[in-house]
């Protein structure tokens, strides 16, 4: 088959989605089919321009220019390059999605979408967003051969505006678990460490905030690229030394800083899925997550802690309950067995039987 993935950020913007992105197209061109990936020709955190083609691990990139906002971004989709794909799958409720109101009878092969959060991960916008939720998307919903609900929040959202929920399919992320895993084994200290995008709704003040009430003697380290300013806000702060900025690092220098710590955090108030979670907890360290429903789902399915991150003193006992358990030592390990079942050849495989489903139904 030929597959082209649509993202509004990828390569070499870095980020869940865009790791997702990547992951599913890399096993899909070794399975024997043609890939390529159409994405916007700006990264959002610089507006860097990019070149219009490139390419990644041998999958092309097709690079679009843009106006309006990130959120939101106004292109002209070149309907003869889509036509030339047995499969256009959409990543992301957005702009894409809603052109297949108007245009899906003019795309040949089948469409496909992946939801990663829909839109609502911050207040911003909340209204247009209710609209768009209750009017809009519902209508987009009913062009796509299928929906991949990337988390049980998700597909509980979808399912209720979807027309035809046949077309609905949970088909969580699948997730590299090796990815933090490092060269060589470390010895373990109590150092606490966050692994994502500096931006709003990563509540990354908060997790500050609780993690210097708590004032164990370890530190915290922060890992990822700004996005809004708000890495800019925090060393603004003139934090004590026990509060680390990595910035953007790669992920062999991830690995080895993983190896050191004992706990990942994150006081995120919306996530689609928690992917950097279940990476670090692929790399054996112990979750302490802010109490949002898919991080609720990986703690009941596999373990870990909840809190309120935005509750003062909350991280304090629960650091506290874990240096006590006589399972600390232990817990780690039981998390990478745990979650072993995010397999990215499992996921991939039943995206695949999905399009070749859909496109027998075409052909008949």
């Amino acid at each position: 088959m030929r597959i082209l993935h649509y993202v509004r950020q990828f390569h070499p913007s870095v980020g869940g989605i865009q790791d997702v992105v990547l992951q599913i197209a890399r096993r899909q061109k070794a399975a024997g089919h043609h890939v390529e990936v159409m994405t916007l020709d700006r990264i959002f955190a610089d507006n860097e321009k990019l070149p219009a083609t490139d390419e990644v691990d041998g999958i092309p990139i097709t690079r679009v220019p843009f106006r309006g906002i990130r959120q939101y971004p106004l292109l002209t989709l070149d309907l003869d390059t889509v036509n030339r794909f047995d499969v256009f799958h959409i990543h992301c409720v957005d702009s894409m999605l809603d052109k297949m109101i108007y245009l899906r009878h003019r795309i040949r092969g089948s469409v496909f979408l992946t939801t990663h959060g829909l839109y609502f991960h911050t207040e911003k916008f909340a209204r247009i967003k209710q609209l768009f939720y209750r009017f809009i998307t519902p209508r987009a919903l009913a062009k796509v051969d299928k929906v991949f609900a990337c988390s049980r929040n998700d597909y509980e959202l979808i399912g209720k505006i979807i027309p035809d929920p046949e077309r609905l399919m949970l088909v969580e992320n699948g997730v590299a678990l090796d990815k933090f895993l490092p060269a060589a084994p470390a010895e373990r200290t109590e150092d606490l460490v966050y692994i994502g995008r500096m931006a709003s709704h990563k509540n990354v003040d908060a997790l500050v905030d609780r993690f210097l009430e708590a004032d164990t003697g370890a530190r915290l380290h922060l890992v990822g690229r700004d996005f809004d300013g708000t890495l800019e806000r925090l060393q603004a702060r003139n934090l004590p030394e026990s509060i680390v900025f990595h910035g953007a690092i790669d992920t062999d220098a991830i690995a080895e800083l993983v190896a050191r710590c004992r706990y990942f955090v994150s006081a995120s108030s919306f996530e689609g899925f928690g992917l950097s979670a279940v990476e670090a907890m692929g790399a054996g360290l112990i979750p302490i997550l802010n109490d949002i429903p898919p991080f609720r789902e990986l703690v009941e399915g596999h373990g870990g802690y909840l809190i309120d991150f935005n509750a003062p003193g909350s991280l304090t006992p629960v650091l506290e309950a874990a240096r006590r358990s006589p399972e600390l030592d232990t817990l780690g390990e039981s998390l990478q067995r745990s979650v072993r079942g995010y397999s990215w050849d499992e996921k991939v495989n039943a995206m695949l039987a999905q399009y070749q489903q859909s496109r027998a139904g075409l052909a008949s």
